[in-house]
């Protein structure tokens, strides 16, 4: 019953998270300074999401990619994602947006947001690890950024600036098998550059081998049923990466 409970209340504050980050006109200042809304459709639509017109918004932003599909720059489809994750109350569908523009435009004036707003919606989730790597990664990648002053803020918050623990760093045993693989590699060096990325990006990654095998593993969490290892394989797809669900990690020598 209690679990029950837990897991509505965490699952109504990511509610309320996404929605305030729908309400919040947060948008990069790059796109403000574009110019009037009436000759730049994507900061007349940030004007509609400030106003709360999320359904003309998503209208707008639909025919803008429509008529724009062959001549969108890196720059416009940055923001682009942020404006559609900002339309967006659904923790997992604003998280992929969000990983989308971290991954794919590190260096727009989108990404520290979106790496703030990633951790808020691991913050909801209860996930202080991630959520401590991301707010990290804003304060030490961009410390230029209107986003930097919130990012310590949450970085001081308790919880985030402990250790933390969550279900992905629990140690192994016999009722958490399932792990979900990245790669197996040759070389310690190799596997531990791999997990390191995937640790700036908020997987909890590690680096372990397994007994009778030379390889080097790179594995993130541990699971007690093989369909909560696919829910993280999914997650890791939307960030670019391949992943595969493996059962021994009881067996595991870190």
């Amino acid at each position: 019953m209690m679990n029950r409970r837990a897991a509505f209340v965490r699952t109504t504050l990511i509610a309320a998270f996404m929605t305030a980050f729908a309400c919040a006109s947060t948008t990069a200042p790059a796109l403000h300074a574009q110019g009037a809304t009436a000759t730049n459709p994507l900061a007349a639509i940030d004007s509609l999401l400030a106003h709360s017109r999320f359904r003309d918004a998503a209208a707008a932003l639909d025919k803008w990619e429509r008529d724009n599909s062959n001549r969108i720059t890196p720059a416009q489809r940055a923001t682009a994602l942020l404006l559609r994750a900002r339309m967006i109350t659904n923790a997992d569908s604003a998280r992929a947006l969000y990983l989308q523009i971290s991954l794919g435009y590190p260096s727009s004036p989108e990404a520290p947001i979106a790496f703030l707003r990633l951790g808020q919606i691991a913050h909801a989730a209860g996930d202080m690890t991630r959520a401590r790597s991301y707010f990290q990664r804003v304060v030490s990648d961009y410390p230029d950024a209107a986003t930097h002053a919130d990012a310590v803020a949450w970085l001081g918050r308790p919880g985030v600036t402990g250790p933390g623990r969550t279900r992905a760093s629990l140690p192994a045993s016999a009722n958490q098998p399932y792990s979900v693989q990245i790669g197996a590699f040759r070389d310690k060096i190799s596997a531990a550059a791999s997990a390191k990325k995937l640790t700036q990006l908020g997987f909890a990654a590690r680096v372990a081998s397994v007994k009778g095998s030379t390889l080097v593993r790179v594995r993130i969490g541990r699971f007690a049923t093989s369909r909560e290892a696919a829910d993280e394989v999914r997650r890791l797809r939307t960030a670019g990466y391949e992943a595969v669900v493996v059962d021994d990690a009881s067996e595991e020598q870190e």
